[in-house]
């Protein structure tokens, strides 16, 4: 965008006149063409050269107006690709922060499944003690509280990896100090509402950045059209020097001596007009401020360079241009083939998740009704362990499916939500 923001800039100086200057100092060695008086000359001659020279265009065809459009609508694309970038990152950590939100759940779910087991098995320990158990129902539950504690290490390090992920994407420091704060669930997952594709990339299509750069990209194309078109105008310039020189050859003559007179012309009559005849006797360098003021020249003009003919480079760049303004429009067709695909995919994801949401409802639901089943017939001693903990586990899986199942639709219903509005609220 900065570089956009330069080159809008330039485009627009462009339209002002370039001045360039110019300064040498020269020395000329033996047999040499003297720069001031153009003569031959056989002495070693200094001189210098001072220039400064201006020139602005009056007209090219509008190019550099065109330009300045063009490079205008290519800050405003590059401005929408800089919100497209901030929507993508936006977009990445909600997912990466949910999936943390989710992993602790997780987290805690299998602390308080070993918490039950632990209880458990200091209820079947004391059995064992007063003979009312066999050793084998306390092997059995230590057993399943070992492979409870496995899953609470697997699912700490899961925790661990999706911070990792978290933090890398903002550009943070990992630090095993830093938390999230998890948002209260206030949302109310027994009402969802239903969603139309064409709805929702209507509301999003509006403002995209996607869209609204590749609309920019089909002005900035049609202006390089006409910028291209341009070079077949003829172009008016105007242009002005101001130049001086100075030369060690040129002298100031002075203490004239006269050797009599001479004639320079005849009157009308016949008589004879003369001067006296004088000859220098001192030759000095004329001095450096002097020669720059007398030798001061200056010059104006104004010119037009008409193309004529230059190897067809004229109509190959119009033929490149128009070529690139059917481009940007094709580009402007996928990425609206691409938006519409992508808010597909997002409604066709929640349609999905909210029947998965809805599934796994149901399943804890009958896993938790067969689990408080079990578990009373288990005190009851009318359960082994092994059929016990089979019901048991299947619960615990029915806990952790329905959090994901919660987490999945959530983060499906925000991403809708920001195609509709643009933003992700709490």
């Amino acid at each position: 965008l900065q570089i956009a923001t330069n080159n809008l800039q330039q485009s627009k100086l462009a339209l002002l006149p370039s001045v360039n200057g110019s300064a040498s100092n020269n020395y000329n060695f033996g047999r040499s063409i003297d720069p001031f008086t153009n003569t031959f000359a056989t002495q070693q001659i200094r001189s210098n050269n001072f220039s400064l020279t201006g020139n602005v265009t009056l007209f090219n065809g509008l190019q550099n107006q065109n330009t300045i459009k063009q490079r205008a609508s290519d800050k405003k694309a590059t401005r929408e690709d800089l919100q497209a970038a901030k929507n993508t990152i936006a977009l990445n950590i909600a997912t990466a922060f949910l999936q943390v939100v989710l992993n602790d759940e997780v987290v805690a779910i299998s602390k308080e499944q070993i918490k039950t087991t632990e209880q458990q098995l200091e209820r079947t320990k004391k059995l064992v003690e007063a003979g009312r158990s066999a050793i084998n129902a306390e092997l059995d539950i230590r057993a399943q509280l070992a492979t409870e504690k496995l899953n609470l290490v697997n699912a700490e390090n899961q925790l661990k990896l999706s911070y990792l992920n978290l933090w890398q994407l903002m550009m943070k420091e990992p630090n095993s100090d830093d938390k999230v704060v998890k948002p209260g669930l206030t949302q109310n997952f027994d009402i969802l509402r239903p969603y139309v594709a064409a709805d929702v990339y209507s509301n999003f299509a509006t403002n995209a950045p996607e869209i609204n750069a590749a609309k920019q990209r089909i002005l900035s194309s049609s202006y390089g059209y006409k910028i291209a078109q341009g070079s077949r105008s003829p172009r008016i310039f105007l242009n002005g020097s101001i130049s001086t020189v100075y030369s060690e050859s040129f002298k100031s003559l002075g203490g004239f001596e006269t050797l009599g007179t001479r004639e320079i012309y005849r009157d009308l009559n016949g008589n004879s007009i003369v001067i006296p005849y004088q000859v220098p006797t001192t030759s000095d360098i004329t001095p450096f401020s002097e020669q720059l003021n007398n030798n001061l020249g200056r010059f104006i003009g104004i010119g037009m360079s008409i193309p004529i003919f230059n190897g067809w480079q004229t109509n190959t760049a119009i033929k490149n241009a128009k070529t690139s303004v059917t481009i940007a429009e094709l580009n402007f067709k996928q990425a609206e083939n691409n938006l519409f695909r992508e808010v597909s995919t997002a409604i066709t994801a929640y349609d999905a998740a909210k029947a998965q949401f809805e599934s796994a409802k149901e399943n804890l639901d009958a896993q938790k009704k067969s689990f408080e089943f079990a578990e009373a017939r288990n005190k009851a001693g009318l359960m082994n362990f092994a059929e016990f903990a089979l019901i048991k586990n299947n619960y615990t899986r029915a806990e952790i499916t329905l959090v994901q199942a919660q987490y999945e639709l959530l983060f499906r219903m925000k991403t809708i939500e920001f195609y509709n509005t643009g933003k992700i609220t709490n």
